[in-house]
């Protein structure tokens, strides 16, 4: 397993959608976009970054943003997105089964407790989801940790940095690179 200098996401490197070697050292990333930001300034990517780091914004940080007071426990992955979370300031929590897990986002707890079942499955063996959706429209693309990214097309984060994903999925034929690539992890 590697951590994704980018983004954070835990990364298992038999799958990993690409590794770049820098300065003698290979980098392993969860997507394309974070390979190719890491490409485009390696330097950048590895320095030590105040929390605070991303560009001026009206709103406040996350929880999970904020440095932790001290490391009470071990950190935790998030089954929905595989970020490592400090539990002290995880997004939310929920026990399933005589476990809790904790969630870097609302979003990835909502996604979790609907079908826990689906996450805790390794991602290899889960059979991915067809949600039907109407044709014709503009795809939107919105960002897990930031639901007020709104773009139309797939892409980086432009405040976190995490791969966009579609609002609404689509079965329409058009070419969707963040599709292919997370396909591609479940092909095995």
């Amino acid at each position: 397993m590697a951590i994704d200098p980018i983004c954070g996401m835990t990364v298992d490197v038999a799958t990993a959608a690409g590794s770049h070697d820098h300065q003698g050292q290979r980098y392993y990333f969860c997507g394309l976009s974070c390979l190719e930001r890491f490409k485009a300034d390696p330097e950048r990517a590895l320095q030590p970054r105040p929390i605070n780091s991303a560009k001026p914004t009206a709103r406040k940080p996350l929880p999970m943003m904020q440095p932790a007071p001290a490391m009470t426990g071990a950190a935790a992955v998030d089954p929905v997105c595989g970020m490592t979370v400090q539990p002290a300031t995880a997004a939310g929590s929920y026990e399933y089964q005589g476990k809790t897990y904790y969630f870097c986002a609302t979003s990835c707890l909502t996604k979790f407790r609907t079908d826990p079942n689906h996450y805790l499955t390794p991602p290899e063996q889960r059979i991915p989801r067809i949600t039907p959706a109407t044709s014709g429209g503009v795809v939107e693309y919105i960002c897990p940790m930031d639901p007020e990214v709104l773009e139309t097309k797939p892409g980086a984060c432009r405040i976190c940095g995490m791969a966009l994903e579609p609002k609404v999925v689509s079965l329409e034929d058009e070419r969707n690179p963040e599709l292919e690539d997370m396909t591609r992890r479940f092909w095995i």
